[in-house]
């Protein structure tokens, strides 16, 4: 291989990705703004990580464009036109597998679903192939000169184009009448305590106090479990627990279950969803016709990033949220070319409260004030070690991890208005159902020195928000406020008869919210709320089969009560008593809760309410729980 033809591949490919870089690094930098950070000091490494992966990439290709040259005896351009040309090759091929990943949810919009990545990806390699063929004879005939600056401006233009289509999307298409379409907006972890419209004015969430104003807030909301998997499985079915069999993360819902999707889908609405989760492994993944792809953006898609790993850039803050999936929905919604009948639920994970807590800046300093100097930086070692009691911690620690809390969910409050701004500028706001909820709370310390969730019962990590906008032609009232306890399981049923779906014998334990959207009471409903965790004060809980401690409330309008047979502990509140301050004892009431649950489950004794039968969980579902922190 000839030097000079190494050198110029080198050269070219570096000064290509460079430029690469530096337009990606652009705009990003305008994405950022419009979700308030600032990431220009991610956009100097990103430039310089793109000029080392072009001096590699620029290298190998050189090399073997040199042994085909010398294998085919065909000629390359010469001179100063082979720069060009390896600059074209570098694009063309760096783009080609830029495309694939970036622009299928384009494709999919206008070929049929049944066309899978693989067979999009034929007629793009035949097109790069002409591409290259036709600039190899465009760029080797006469008057080469002008034919380079010609071509030079070309590659630029493709590459800020498709840097900006990627990014930013298509022009979204506005519809004038629209019916019937449901969008479920769910963030984990949150704890109401921190939401302003739930009556904290000091953190800011102005999309989701935005959506309170136009629709109904339930300020009384219980989850029937402490932990991801199981809660969401009883949103999609309208079922405690113990009725949908997904008892713990890292089981799956059953596929004889009835989801919400699957019942939405019969009645002829196009199902989506995207969740920076595995669905598919949770078995929610049910009746979804699609699942919007977890597409990475262009600081997390760098070339070669296994080779690059020690980077600090790649732990940053910015490169660890779920930003990219957020402008992933709203480029599908942009998208969107039926007006009616879509059901689309998003659920926000790596950008949610839930540990780490690490948003980017500004969101990170938001609430900490200056004079805080403790040394937490939002991960989860540092919890866990409260939860041990192997550290006392300070006041200041207490601060921070509540500062950080609170930081995370302004930062995800930001995404959550960016799908809302998107749906008011497609025409489908005020006719959607529109539903925002959490899976569960969070607890910082007040009760048993616990700092998290999974383990406990309490009333911070099972009291959760719920808003509800029905669609604006049902007249109901607008910013109203809902006192009566209500729970998880009721979204299914009140979902469907705000878009006039019939529900058959689904075997649901939810009931129907309407009534209240319309502030009538509604006497035939009666709250009632089992919740239960099969790791009950385990704060050290394998992820292994067979070694469950089964903990569990039961809540009606009047009390709580949360029950450790295991443990012969029977804690009794009043309902009233959210903080549950004042322990009671009455064991006619607790005898009550007992039979009612009993009843509800058609069983006959305590122990068939705590009894687990073993259920197997691979490796790799126990490593991803040890990743998202269960351990």
């Amino acid at each position: 291989v000839k030097m000079t033809e190494l050198k110029a591949s080198v050269v070219a490919f570096a000064v290509v990705f460079v430029s690469y870089g530096i337009v990606s690094s652009i705009t990003a930098a305008v994405m950022g703004a419009a979700f308030g950070i600032s990431p220009f000091s991610h956009a100097l490494i990103s430039v310089c990580v793109y000029a080392l992966v072009g001096l590699l990439l620029g290298a190998a290709f050189g090399i073997v464009l040199g042994f085909y040259q010398k294998l085919t005896s065909i000629a390359l351009p010469d001179g100063r036109t082979r720069f060009v040309f390896y600059a074209s090759a570098a694009v063309s091929f760096f783009y080609f597998f830029q495309c694939i990943f970036f622009l299928q949810p384009y494709a999919l919009v206008y070929l049929t679903r049944s066309f899978s990545k693989e067979i999009i990806s034929v007629p793009l390699a035949i097109v790069l192939g002409l591409f290259l063929i036709f600039f190899h004879r465009f760029l080797s005939s006469p008057d080469r000169g002008r034919r380079r600056s010609f071509f030079a401006g070309l590659v630029l233009l493709v590459t800020v184009g498709l840097s900006l289509l990627k990014t930013f999307g298509v022009a979204p298409q506005r519809f004038d009448q629209t019916a019937n379409n449901v969008f479920l907006i769910s963030v984990d972890t949150v704890n109401v305590d921190f939401i302003g419209s739930y009556g904290n004015p000091e953190v800011e969430t102005p999309a989701i106090d935005s959506l309170a104003r136009d629709g109904a807030l339930f300020e009384n909301v219980y989850a029937t479990a402490p932990y991801t998997w199981s809660s969401l499985a009883s949103v999609l079915t309208g079922q405690f627990t113990l009725s949908h069999g997904l008892r713990f993360n890292g089981w799956a819902l059953s596929p004889e279950a009835r989801t919400l999707p699957e019942i939405f889908k019969e009645a002829g609405y196009a199902t989506v969803a995207h969740a920076d989760l595995d669905l598919q492994e949770m078995g929610l993944h049910q009746g979804f016709d699609r699942l919007l792809p977890y597409e990475q953006g262009v600081f997390d898609r760098q070339p070669l990033r296994w080779l690059l790993s020690s980077v600090p850039y790649f732990s940053s803050g910015f490169s660890n949220t779920s930003l990219p999936g957020t402008l992933t929905v709203r480029r599908w919604l942009r998208g969107l070319t039926s007006p009616e009948k879509n059901l689309l639920w998003v659920h926000f994970y790596k950008d949610s409260p839930h540990l780490p807590t690490r948003p980017p800046e500004p969101y990170f300093s938001m609430y900490v004030p200056e004079r805080n100097t403790s040394s937490y930086d939002g991960g989860d070692t540092f919890i866990e070690a409260l939860n041990r009691a192997d550290v006392v911690p300070t006041p200041e620690d207490l601060e921070k991890i509540k500062a950080l809390y609170a930081g995370e969910l302004t930062w995800c409050d930001r995404q959550v208005g960016i799908l809302l701004d998107e749906l008011k500028r497609k025409g489908l706001y005020e006719s959607s159902t529109i539903v925002f909820f959490s899976d569960h709370g969070q607890a910082f310390g007040s009760k048993r020195n616990y700092y998290r969730h999974g383990n406990f019962l309490f009333n911070s990590i099972l009291r959760v928000p719920l808003i509800i906008k029905p669609p604006h032609d049902k007249n109901f009232p607008e910013g109203i406020r809902i006192k009566q306890k209500v729970s998880l399981k009721d979204v299914l049923p009140t979902v469907a008869e705000l878009e006039g779906v019939e529900l058959g014998d689904e075997g649901l334990d939810g009931e129907s919210l309407v009534p209240f959207l319309g502030q009538d009471p509604d006497p035939s409903y009666e709250f009632w709320n089992y919740a239960e965790t099969l790791r009950y004060d385990d704060r050290m809980a394998p992820l292994t089969r067979g070694a469950f401690r089964v903990g569990f409330s039961i809540m009606n309008d009047n009390w709580k009560l949360i029950a450790v047979p295991e443990y012969e502990e029977q804690d009794l509140y009043r309902a009233e008593d959210i903080r549950e301050d004042e322990k009671l004892e009455n064991a006619e009431v607790i005898e009550a809760l007992h039979v009612g649950a009993l009843k509800r489950f058609r069983l006959e004794t305590v122990e068939d309410i705590v009894r687990v039968e073993e259920v197997s969980i691979s490796e790799e579902t126990q490593e991803m729980l040890r990743a998202l922190g269960y351990h």
